[in-house]
């Protein structure tokens, strides 16, 4: 579906890419990127801009 808007925790998107949530955690960081929604245990980002913060920062690694 286009233009639909994908929701994701640093976890779940460190599983489904294989890299370290350690990764995920640092390049939230490093790119500023807000969360769509925060409450106490989850946090959600969209997976766009985890994708495009990971490209511009960790070059590769997604690949």
């Amino acid at each position: 579906m286009k233009g639909k808007i994908e929701l994701t925790t640093p976890k779940k998107f460190a599983r489904k890419n294989g890299i370290e949530y350690v990764d995920v955690l640092s390049a939230i960081r490093l790119s500023g990127i807000r969360p769509i929604y925060k409450e106490v245990n989850i946090t959600l980002f969209e997976e766009r801009d985890l994708i495009e913060s990971f490209d511009r920062y960790f070059p590769g690694i997604l690949e």
